[in-house]
């Protein structure tokens, strides 16, 4: 059944009002009750802008369903990369149970001390792309308001990169569209960062290392 969009546009702009409302309420006194409905609120919004622009045939971004969370602060990912394989390495959140708000943990890439780290493995690997925006320019990522979640890895749909680079592919003699059948477009919004790639499946593994240590066996397995 297709979509209304006018009703769809409605529901939308009365969700942004509900979920406006909800962050305004947090910034006076946040209660549990308070974050709850805020939460709710946004998933509410966040389901009327992917119907909405999926009715509209627009890129919108949906939840990769990544296992893995990183550090909201400080990730510092590391995109490591040949023409067979590709990983991405980051440092994962980790809970500090007493944490009040009063400091901050700095994180140093070269330290000799073992740590949690995430490297994802990506399959199928076409394409990367790495570097801007960074999370203070989010909102001006053309996935604004269309799913984007900050912070999350997600997939985007009605992809214009996977379409671009489809329409490039077509002129292959042999061009097979099924052999894109299985490509994404994943993107990760890291804090400094952003992280994309089309590739076919996400393998992360959290390992405890130094991330000199992971970058160096890494790196060692694209020329094996």
């Amino acid at each position: 059944m297709d979509e209304n969009i006018e009703e769809l546009e409605l529901e939308l702009e009365a969700a942004s009002k509900r979920c406006a409302n909800a962050m305004a309420v947090l910034a006076r006194k946040a209660s549990p009750q308070d974050w709850e409905n805020y939460e709710l609120a946004h998933a509410d919004e966040l389901a009327l802008e992917r119907r909405l622009s999926a009715a509209k045939g627009e890129p919108y971004a949906i939840s990769a369903d990544f296992s893995v969370a990183w550090d909201i602060g400080a990730p510092m990912p590391f995109l490591l990369a040949s023409e067979r394989k590709t990983f991405l390495a980051f440092y994962p959140r980790v809970h500090d149970p007493n944490w009040d708000g009063t400091y901050v943990t700095l994180v140093d890439p070269s330290s000799p001390l073992a740590e949690k780290l995430c490297f994802v493995t990506i399959e199928g690997c076409d394409s990367t792309r790495f570097g801007s925006p960074n999370d203070e320019v989010f909102e001006g990522h053309y996935l604004y308001g269309h799913g984007q979640e900050p912070y999350e890895a997600q997939i985007v749909m009605n992809s214009p990169w996977l379409r671009e680079v489809l329409a490039i592919n077509s002129v292959h003699a042999r061009h097979n569209p099924d052999n894109w059948s299985d490509t994404k477009h994943f993107i990760f919004w890291f804090h400094d960062s952003t992280f994309e790639c089309l590739a076919s499946s996400l393998t992360p593994e959290v390992v405890q290392d130094t991330m000199a240590n992971l970058l160096v066996r890494l790196a060692g397995t694209l020329v094996g």
